[in-house]
């Protein structure tokens, strides 16, 4: 595989994630179930898996607090832009 196709292929895992995890909490009764099971595996993962895990959110993270917002996602925005201010946030792959 090239490296170029490898770079595509998980840039589109990441869409297909993203996708499913709004998908997922696209049920106002079913949301706290969804919630129950990707923490209750999240926190029983490989320490390393967790540190990339909350990489990804990071980031996340960062990117909304530059976003718009409006009553759905305001306290989204406004509680990113305060995690941006945070100094030295790093989480090495160890």
């Amino acid at each position: 595989m090239e490296f170029e196709d490898y770079k595509a292929e998980k840039r589109q895992q990441g869409v297909d994630l993203a996708k499913a995890m709004t998908q997922s909490v696209n049920s106002m009764s079913f949301e706290k179930e969804f919630m129950a099971g990707f923490i209750g595996e999240m926190t029983t993962s490989h320490p390393t898996l967790q540190q990339g895990v909350m990489r990804l959110i990071y980031q996340l993270m960062i990117a909304l607090s530059k976003g718009h917002f409006d009553d759905r996602n305001e306290a989204t925005v406004k509680f990113c832009q305060e995690v941006k201010k945070i100094e030295n946030v790093y989480f090495p792959f160890i």
